[in-house]
């Protein structure tokens, strides 16, 4: 595996996202949302076959991690990861190439049905009308949302200091997302249709899912565990998500010396026993 890739396959890449812009179906998801997923991905350590020799370069190893929300009880209620290399370099405007391959074997290795998908990055907000987000729900046949930390493209004013308060995003004369405000001391994220679902949808279940912290749960979770998970062994993360995730091994590791990561994590995940979580 090289350092680089080609500019024709940068090429196919970039028709490829125009094309499936084309696709995005803006119709909405059912009513009645129970679970959400969200997903993200953490690099690990470079190895013998990372070629660039850093975090997060090509032939680096790298999880994805994804986390199923449960929206009335407001907890975690199943997590699952898988570890990939990576084989796309970073490139603006190209990341879910590059974070696609690590999150779709995670996110089929879930039981649950999960109604919507969450995602960190952009959906139709985005020049060519396909970021992750939108990307995600053509490739997997998914309802998702995309909740970004930056503005790719578009212009707003800053959504009031509220919690909750939202200003629209205009790109190319059209809203295409909504600065929302989940932190009152922090920059607000950016929201955006991903598939199958309304603008409005999609900020409502934004702040649905807000939990204090500047992404919305099922992200901020993933982000949490895949930053943990990442310095593990698979074997290892596995065995780690059947504990946090099935409660019953709260007691056994109260004296374990654990990192700021995986507490805050804990603190989101549900504590009910039975709910799988094995990676097998």
């Amino acid at each position: 595996m090289g350092r680089w890739i080609s500019t024709q396959r940068v090429r196919r890449a970039v028709a490829w996202q125009r094309r499936a812009a084309g696709r995005f179906d803006p119709s909405g998801f059912p009513r009645d949302v129970r679970f959400v997923g969200g997903a993200d991905i953490a690099f690990c350590p470079p190895d013998a076959q990372c070629v660039s020799g850093r975090c997060g370069g090509m032939g680096c190893m790298a999880v994805g991690v994804a986390a199923v929300w449960e929206l009335q009880s407001q907890k975690i209620c199943e997590v699952r990861c898988a570890f990939r290399r990576i084989k796309f370099p970073y490139i603006p405007g190209l990341l879910s190439f590059r974070e696609a391959p690590l999150l779709l074997p995670a996110m089929r290795l879930i039981r649950n049905k999960v109604d919507v998908w969450m995602f960190d990055g952009q959906g139709i907000s985005h020049p060519r009308g396909c970021g992750l987000a939108t990307h995600m729900g053509i490739v997997a046949n998914i309802c998702s949302v995309g909740v970004a930390k930056s503005l790719l493209c578009g212009v707003c004013d800053q959504p009031p200091t509220a919690v909750g308060d939202a200003a629209p995003v205009v790109f190319e004369g059209r809203i295409v997302s909504q600065a929302l405000r989940t932190v009152a001391t922090a920059p607000p994220v950016y929201v955006s249709q991903g598939n199958r679902c309304t603008l409005p949808q999609a900020l409502a279940l934004a702040q649905a899912c807000a939990g204090g912290s500047r992404l919305p749960e099922p992200t901020h979770i993933a982000d949490l565990l895949s930053k943990e998970l990442r310095l593990m062994a698979p074997a290892a993360a596995r065995a780690r998500i059947r504990l946090l995730v099935n409660g019953g091994g709260q007691a056994a590791v109260a004296g374990a010396s654990k990192s700021g990561i995986m507490l805050r994590a804990e603190r989101s995940v549900t504590q009910r026993r039975g709910v799988a979580a094995n990676n097998n």
